[in-house]
């Protein structure tokens, strides 16, 4: 099923769904019973002809398989919609990582990874040409609460170097 076609239809499928009158015409026809009367406003042939425009319920019928498939694949675009907005601005590449209200969860142990995330933070967060380690501090807690952890990754990984003498950090631009 094409994108577009899932972004139009998981917000019906579910709202449908979530009406309960809907949900035991569904259910009914899963068991081969006939819908139910209508208790609320919509009779049952309402409901079947809203359910099969919805994509839940095709000629009237509904298996156990169509609609576990179709469920999955509601499911899948809520979570590839929550991963868009929990990832921060520019970050959409890093998409496979897990954050939650623009905060990384856990640093990748993958190396891969963890270069993709590290090249995003010196070519997007990291744009002035030096930091103390003050700031350094503040700019990488706002990605990832192991501030500590990510700045060892950076100079590890030759993304940054530090002036012994100083302290000052100077991102390694590409």
């Amino acid at each position: 099923m094409d994108d577009a076609r899932l972004r139009r239809l998981s917000p019906k499928v579910l709202a449908l769904l979530g009406e309960p009158d809907r949900l035991a015409v569904v259910a009914s026809l899963m068991v081969g019973n006939e819908p139910p009367p209508g208790a609320g406003k919509n009779s049952p042939e309402k409901m079947v002809e809203q359910l099969e425009a919805g994509g839940v319920l095709d000629n009237g019928q509904v298996t156990t398989e169509s609609l576990s498939a179709l469920l999955k694949e509601c499911l899948d675009e809520v979570r590839e919609l929550i991963k868009e907005e929990h990832a921060p601005p520019g970050a959409k590449h890093l998409r496979q990582l897990d954050f939650r209200h623009g905060h990384l969860v856990h640093i990748p142990s993958n190396p891969a990874q963890r270069d993709k995330l590290l090249e995003w933070l010196v070519d997007s967060l990291l744009v002035d040409p030096s930091y103390q380690e003050s700031e350094l501090k503040v700019l990488l807690r706002t990605v990832h609460h192991d501030h500590a952890a990510l700045r060892r990754y950076l100079v590890d990984g030759g993304y940054m170097k530090r002036d012994p003498h100083s302290g000052t950090y100077y991102p390694r631009r590409s």
